[in-house]
């Protein structure tokens, strides 16, 4: 790196501000905020649930929305898209600036039926297909369709290729916290045979001293392939090492030791979004346990708890609801940490906070409960 570039790289890092990141409980499914309070902008990435969405926009302050970035089209991360994108000029009085969106299925009929079914090629997981009806998903999925030819000018491809670089997905600084690591655009045809999950967006954010790793659904086959075309990016396997981990596919990882994805990463905070209901689809999956609870000083938070995580019972939610923050927008199930808010500045500020979460919620409420080990 010559003189100039690295003296323009140094401002760029001085340049990050503070960014807050909700991993908001919308139940079985993701829906996540990146924001910069200072900025009042703010990046909604997949939505599971519009109204949870619109509300903690709303209670933020946020003035731009920068835009919406699905990281695939499974329903439990698209199905509140439509409504959201609408809701954002009604409700909000402020449009959402971009849509991105891998929409790699739409040219033929049978990859249509499978995103109307929430199914993938493969149907490597049932999940999302049996967490929404087909009716549901198929408005949700017209109403997603319908915005998209009607704002084609606001419309970008998830997906790293030529002209892809930091600030691609969205506008203004949030835009620029924003780094995507994966699908590569020549990877379609192959990741999408091995199972939609696969095709998940991967997006670093990085804040003002600490970072996150958003990872939608990824699979194992995924995880490999995009750790082969670091190199072809220009980006080290050293830089996927994050704070702050959102960890893939609602806890599971199917066919792969995790301690190879938590090793690389290497996180202190370990996200989980699942919905009480989770537990069906073996999610979070026992073996994820077993090596998160194996990290000395990693903490974990799941958005809501499920009997696959020790004995649960569903019925204290009102009681543990009560005492949580940012609890006005559940939605149902049985929350354990709930909605989860992390500013990512020098240190990752996370709440709810430890005495709240494991002394006030796990300990008491669920006692056997496998994060009480």
């Amino acid at each position: 790196m010559v003189e100039g570039e690295a003296a323009s790289a140094t401002s760029a890092v001085q340049d990050r501000p503070l960014v807050r990141l909700a991993v908001l409980d919308v139940g079985q499914g993701d829906a996540i905020v990146a924001s910069i309070p200072d900025d009042r902008e703010a990046v909604v990435i997949d939505c599971g649930d519009a109204e949870t969405v619109l509300a903690y926009l709303q209670a933020e302050g946020i003035e731009r929305v920068r835009g919406l970035i699905l990281t695939h089209l499974h329903a439990d991360h698209y199905r509140g898209a439509a409504n959201f994108l609408t809701g954002c000029e009604e409700e909000l009085g402020i449009p959402c600036e971009r849509l991105s969106v891998l929409w790699p299925m739409t040219k033929s009929k049978r990859a249509r039926e499978l995103l109307a079914q929430g199914g993938s090629p493969l149907g490597d997981d049932d999940a999302h297909a049996m967490a929404v009806g087909a009716p549901e998903r198929e408005t949700a999925l017209r109403g997603l369709e319908t915005w998209r030819m009607l704002n084609r000018g606001r419309v970008a491809g998830l997906a790293w290729g030529p002209g892809i670089v930091n600030g691609s997905l969205a506008q203004g600084r949030i835009g620029r916290a924003l780094q995507l690591l994966h699908p590569v655009e020549a990877d379609v045809p192959l990741l999408l045979a091995a199972g939609l999950n696969n095709l998940s967006g991967i997006i670093k954010v990085h804040g003002s001293g600490s970072s996150a790793l958003l990872t939608g659904d990824l699979e194992p086959r995924g995880w490999t392939r995009l750790r082969e075309n670091l190199p072809h990016m220009g980006v080290l396997e050293q830089e996927l090492r994050c704070d702050v981990l959102k960890f893939p596919h609602h806890g599971a990882w199917i066919g792969a030791d995790p301690d190879e994805l938590l090793n690389i990463v290497d996180p202190n905070t370990i996200i989980i979004s699942v919905g009480s209901d989770g537990a069906r689809y073996g999610h979070p999956n026992d073996r994820v346990f077993a090596a998160i609870r194996q990290r000395s000083g990693t903490r974990l938070l799941c958005t809501q708890a499920t009997k696959q995580c020790g004995a649960v019972d569903i019925h204290t939610s009102a009681a543990v609801r009560a005492i949580l923050p940012h609890s006005t927008r559940m939605q149902g199930g049985c929350p354990c940490a709930g909605s989860v808010i992390i500013d990512l500045g020098e240190r990752p500020a996370v709440t709810p906070r430890p005495h709240l979460h494991v002394d006030k919620i796990i300990r008491v409420h669920y006692p056997r409960h496998a994060c009480a080990v």
